[in-house]
């Protein structure tokens, strides 16, 4: 049995059903979790510590793309690689709405541990979608490890 699903947290073909489900019966033309995680436009790493940064490049920089952007946003942590598939799993530890830039940049003054490697992805949509999409993330996958990348 490879290391991953040992663990109960496979790194190939996550299991989005339960979010793209609901979305599918409320909304017209829903976006599916895979385009939102797996397919978005933005999607970085940022390091917080000072010692590892490039010359002028601050985490200001990495969020550049988001600036003036209003969407959903996830924060992730490098979770585990799995050895038999070759494949790195992300753990998103938080799902977010709004002002991208702002929000992320909150985060990471706030509540971010600067030994941690920062990951980012970003959905642009209207803030009323996000604050939909935000809902049905929590309503799918809280208290489990379940939203990978």
């Amino acid at each position: 049995m490879p290391k991953c699903e040992d663990q109960n947290f496979p790194c190939q073909n996550p299991d989005y059903s339960a979010f793209d489900r609901v979305a599918q019966l409320e909304l017209i033309n829903p976006p599916t979790a895979n385009e939102i995680i797996n397919s978005s436009s933005f999607c970085t790493l940022i390091s917080i510590d000072d010692a590892t940064q490039l010359g002028d490049l601050t985490y200001k920089s990495y969020l550049k793309g988001l600036r003036g952007k209003t969407g959903l946003y996830h924060l992730w942590v490098d979770y585990d690689h799995c050895d038999d598939h070759d494949a790195h799993t992300m753990l998103c530890v938080y799902v977010g709405k709004g002002l991208a830039e702002a929000r992320v940049t909150d985060h990471i003054k706030e509540k971010w541990p600067s030994s941690e490697l920062l990951y980012v992805t970003f959905f642009e949509c209207s803030n009323r979608l996000a604050k939909y999409l935000e809902q049905l993330f929590l309503d799918s996958f809280a208290g489990t490890n379940e939203i990978d990348h």
